[in-house]
């Protein structure tokens, strides 16, 4: 009973006091172990059903991951369980998002994952995610320049709109009004010319653009107020 005594720590030598022999006393001891190692027991089983269903969210970086990993094998060894890197680098290459499914298909291919360390991992793993956000924020700069230069282009363009008495909505319109006026000056030049060629009399002719007598087409006296009009309508645009 003396070298039990010795050998145990104070808080359990006042539970076995009211024994009055080594065999007792000895009893006594195997039982509380017993049902403390049941409970580490239940407690490791926890903590492997945890480690297994393990995964990294989508929002979550690799440093708070791997904070959740390594306190899980911290947990495990406390209670005599000791988790070896083969089984952690598996594990870490398995739990992450696909956005990270490129490095893990080099890492495994290229790599030993017999001989790498959980932290080697976790540095390759740290560099893709670097790299990644990187682009991200370069890409979100140029999307924002481009928004930039839109937005100015169109404020620089929509200036000359709304002035004049017409407006055009659609670029046809304009394309009808510029072939309308080259074919109002085409026709104003073959009247000049078929009137210097032929000096017959027109006083008993027919418009066929007024309908009436005196005339011809190419001398319309209506033609040449829509050629004019034509003219302004260009000039105030």
């Amino acid at each position: 009973m003396a070298f039990i005594y010795q050998a145990l720590p104070e808080d359990q030598l006042l539970q076995i006091t009211k024994h009055k022999t080594a065999k007792t006393i000895w009893d006594a001891l195997k039982t509380r172990h017993m049902g403390e190692e049941r409970v580490q027991q239940a407690r490791l089983q926890t903590l492997k059903s945890e480690f297994e269903m393990l995964h990294m969210k989508e929002d979550e970086t690799i440093d708070a991951f791997t904070t959740k990993l390594t306190t899980l094998v911290n947990k495990a060894f406390s209670l005599g369980h000791t988790m070896k890197d083969e089984e952690l680098v598996r594990k870490l290459l398995n739990a992450v998002p696909d956005r990270y499914l490129q490095i893990v298909a080099s890492i495994e291919q290229y790599s030993d994952l017999d001989e790498m360390t959980l932290e080697e991992a976790i540095g390759r793993l740290k560099t893709y995610e670097e790299r990644i956000k990187f682009k991200k924020g370069r890409q979100v700069d140029n999307q924002e320049n481009l928004m930039f230069t839109r937005h100015k282009n169109k404020g620089r363009f929509s200036r000359g709109r709304g002035r004049g008495k017409y407006r055009f909505s659609q670029g046809r319109n304009r394309e009808n009004f510029k072939n309308e006026r080259k074919d109002g000056e085409n026709s104003h030049k073959n009247s000049n010319n078929n009137s210097k060629r032929s000096n017959f009399d027109t006083s008993k002719l027919t418009c066929y653009k007024c309908n009436k007598i005196g005339h011809i087409a190419p001398r319309c006296p209506d033609k040449a107020k829509h050629n004019e009009h034509l003219h302004l309508v260009e000039e105030d645009l």
